[in-house]
């Protein structure tokens, strides 16, 4: 009894060790959460080293690992590496790290530790591609190599790669025993953990991904490849089922109409979609595919009849959001103006009207007469300073009527705008009660050109106002003439044309 009660004492005293250790762990990912959130991506660095060192005396190797891959991130978007050898210290950790790890952790450790720099490579493929092409890893021991990284050529990334996965390779029934849902928190849910029911299918598919990278591999070798990455796809699709047949099968569609060019990836996909042997909702992402092709060929019946196939197969899928989204942009009204922003007084004006799932809209026509710098801020930075907060008065509101189309499509139609006398006028266009946009234009008989231009030296430029129709000269006008510099009003002067018409700007102090 004295026995029973003892180790009845040890494990509640062990599982509470345990649930500290991970309560510990779980507030430090939490503070790097909120920092990344923040945008204060640097002041993560130190509390992942922190959550490092705790995990090498915890010997927890999902944390080492987790640590590392946090640590790898955020030094290669924002250390400043100012001895060129923070890689380098990196990737020998990663060398030390490896030998502390046993069994299952350290065939994971290793094959990411190949993603590690496979993904050095892709971010500083431009200056090593610019290094010669010898191979030193002969004349190192493996871990002196790793750890010279930064001075690798291409060459180098390429034979250590391919030298890893192939050995990797003859593991294969080893890695099949290994489950990733044990090591689901070392991964973000971009990395599609959920197709990979083992490491061997992960390790697979990096690669197939690293035998299909075009920086690396001639297109010669790229041939020779492709054989290799055909056998893998057809080995994972052969051991898998439901979803994680599903993305292989349409990532295999994927690799060989690129390579190929094929001309019949809609009927292959569809094709796949209708296989009833295969099930699982995974089908959703493969018919987004295919409206996508839809999209580009602008059959937007036939994508529609697919979104309402993919809603009624699978109504609960969590796919489902983004074909609700092409659903949205395909059925939504949308309006576009096509417009001059010069025009005559009292003479109709012309707009074109670029519509989509519309057949009527309004045109609310402003005035501006009194707010002249609010109008040039809002030419400038019409974000910055939105049409809203312009002072102007409605001078009307136009209705038109557009063709009616059913076919989803963006069509252009002609329209005439009445008369207005000379102003300054915004306006804005409307669809049922949404504004879709807005412009300025500008009504006059008026214009001014260059008569001599100097880029070297603008004050110097010579201006002529000549008549909107004819171009004709105006002579002996009276002109206000407005500095205006980051939205703000420098001063005001009054020039007069000359029996040209020509004037020039006057020479202002201020800058």
């Amino acid at each position: 009894m004295k026995i029973l009660k003892s180790l009845l004492v040890f494990l509640l005293i062990f599982a509470t060790m345990n649930f500290s250790a991970q309560n510990y762990y779980d507030q430090q990912w939490k503070k790097i959460e909120d920092n990344y959130k923040k945008g204060t991506y640097k002041s993560n660095l130190p509390i992942i080293l922190e959550i490092q060192n705790q995990a090498l005396k915890d010997n927890n190797a999902i944390q080492i690992i987790k640590s590392l891959k946090a640590e790898f991130s955020i030094t290669k978007q924002t250390y400043d590496d100012t001895k060129n050898d923070e890689n380098s210290k990196f990737f020998a950790k990663l060398q030390s790290t490896e030998t502390k790890l046993k069994g299952d952790e350290k065939q994971l450790f290793h094959l990411l530790t190949l993603e590690f720099i496979k993904d050095y490579y892709q971010n500083n493929s431009w200056k090593i591609n610019q290094k010669t092409n010898i191979d030193t890893s002969t004349s190192l021991s493996a871990e002196q190599y790793l750890e010279q990284i930064e001075t690798w050529s291409k060459l180098d990334f390429k034979n250590y790669l391919s030298k890893n996965y192939s050995e990797l390779e003859k593991e294969n029934s080893v890695l099949k025993k290994i489950s990733m849902q044990k090591y689901k928190e070392i991964f973000d849910e971009s990395d599609n953990l959920d197709y990979f029911p083992t490491l061997s299918d992960w390790y697979n598919y990096n690669y197939i991904e690293f035998l299909r990278n075009q920086n690396l591999f001639t297109p010669n070798e790229l041939k020779v490849n492709s054989i290799k990455i055909n056998s893998i796809f057809d080995s994972e699709i052969a051991s898998l089922s439901g979803n994680s047949q599903l993305y292989f099968k349409h990532q295999k569609i994927n690799y060989q109409c690129e390579f190929n060019n094929c001309k019949d990836k809609f009927e292959q996909l569809e094709k796949l979609v209708e296989d009833e042997s295969v099930k699982g909702d995974y089908k959703v992402l493969i018919i987004d595919d295919m409206i996508e092709i839809l999209e580009q060929k602008q059959d937007y019946k036939l994508a529609l009849t697919w979104i309402n196939d993919a809603k009624e197969m699978f109504p609960k899928s969590k796919f489902l959001n983004n074909i609700k989204n092409k659903e949205n942009q395909i059925k939504n009204p949308q309006l576009n103006i096509f417009y001059e922003n010069e025009t005559q007084s009292n003479k109709p004006i012309h707009i074109v009207a670029e519509g989509k799932n519309v057949q009527q809209f309004s045109l609310n026509i402003y005035e501006v007469k009194d707010d002249t710098l609010g109008f040039l801020n809002y030419v400038f930075d019409s974000y910055k300073t939105p049409l809203t907060k312009n002072k102007k008065s409605l001078v009307r509101k136009d209705e038109f009527s557009l063709p009616a189309s059913s076919d989803f499509k963006s069509h252009k139609t002609s329209l005439e705008l009445k008369a207005l006398p000379a102003g300054i006028y915004l306006a804005e266009y409307v669809v049922g009660n949404s504004v879709q946009g807005n412009y300025y234009f500008i009504v006059s008989d008026s214009k001014i050109i260059f008569s001599k231009k100097d880029d070297s030296n603008p004050k110097a430029n010579i201006l002529k106002l000549v008549n909107n129709e004819n171009g004709k000269a105006f002579t002996n006008e009276n002109l206000e003439i407005v500095e205006y510099v980051r939205g703000k009003q420098i001063v005001k002067h009054s020039v007069k044309t000359d029996a040209s018409g020509n004037f020039q700007i006057p020479k202002s102090e201020n800058k």
